[in-house]
């Protein structure tokens, strides 16, 4: 199996639920509650065009330094196209920026059955946590510094700075604030 759709098959093999990002022109074919399709093939991006203001949802994915993140959303029972066939049933997630000029986001999603819309949003927007940490421990603890000639010694690395930005975190917060990294 190649393509798009490879690495999300072989999370469902292994059981795993995920909310992954996916382009706009993605192929889905609606699915109403019984899992019958509703008709041909589209992009997402045409259908999330079509849709009214009222399917939308506002969803408070978190507070921020700048005030509450309000972002509208909608969800869909969708098969994708894959290998020319009708692939298996997932939760497509469409994301809307707020503002004037707003910007789509495009999601696959498998999760257990009765998994709100605002917990699909909140899933998907943790990347851009997991990315700063990322880079706050390539600048604190030098999770980035390494010159190790095997998998072994950079898999070692990785984790004891990891592990150290989890002690300076884990300290800050006992001392009473929050980790700022600075």
């Amino acid at each position: 199996m190649e393509g798009r759709g490879a690495f999300r098959a072989k999370l469902r093999a292994r059981g795993e639920h995920y909310v992954v990002d996916v382009p706009c022109d993605t192929r889905v074919r609606l699915l109403d509650e019984d899992g019958d399709d509703g008709g041909s093939f589209e992009c997402a991006d045409d259908w999330a065009k079509r849709l009214s203001s009222s399917a939308w949802t506002k969803v408070h994915v978190r507070d921020g330094e700048k005030g509450p993140l309000v972002v509208d959303a909608v969800r869909a029972e969708v098969q994708t196209r894959l290998n020319r066939k009708a692939g298996p049933r997932e939760t497509l997630l469409v994301v809307r920026s707020p503002g004037p000029r707003p910007e789509l986001s495009f999601h696959l999603a498998h999760a257990p059955e009765g998994t709100s819309i605002e917990e699909l949003v909140r899933a998907k927007s943790e990347r851009h946590r997991v990315e700063e940490d990322f880079e706050r421990a390539k600048g604190e603890v030098g999770l980035g510094h390494y010159e190790v000639r095997s998998w072994p010694g950079w898999r070692h690395h990785q984790t004891l700075a990891l592990i150290a930005l989890f002690f300076l975190v884990a300290e800050h917060g006992r001392l009473g604030g929050k980790y700022s990294g600075k």
